[in-house]
C-alpha cells in the first residue's frame, strides 16, 4: 500500500472513531481478566485481551439494559476459529 493511501486510511479511521464508536478506556481489569482467561484456555496474550474486553463490554451493556438484554444478543467476531471456539465457551453465540 502506498504511504499516502496508508496515511489517508489512518486519518479516516481516527475521524470515524471520534464520530461513530464508543471508545473505552482500558484499565487494569481487562488485563487481569485476560490473565484469568489464559489460565482457562490456550490463548495468545492479545487474543485474551480482545476477548476480555468483549466480555467486559457485554457485561456493562447487560447491566445498563437488564430487562431488554440477553447475553446471546452480543456477538464476538474473529477470523481465528480457535478464538471463536473459546468465545463460544465464554457465552458468545
Amino acid at each position: 500500500m502506498p504511504r499516502e493511501e496508508r496515511d489517508s486510511t489512518i486519518d479516516d479511521f481516527r475521524r470515524d472513531i471520534q464520530n461513530a464508536y464508543n471508545v473505552w478506556v482500558v484499565d487494569a481489569a481487562p488485563y487481569t481478566a485476560a490473565g484469568d482467561l489464559c489460565r482457562l484456555h490456550p490463548l495468545h496474550a492479545y487474543d485474551a485481551i480482545q476477548l476480555a474486553c468483549a466480555l467486559a463490554v457485554r457485561e456493562d451493556l447487560l447491566v445498563a439494559h437488564p430487562p431488554d438484554s440477553d447475553p446471546t444478543d452480543y456477538i464476538f467476531i474473529s477470523a481465528d476459529l480457535g478464538l471463536l471456539t473459546i468465545a463460544r465457551s465464554e457465552g458468545f453465540p
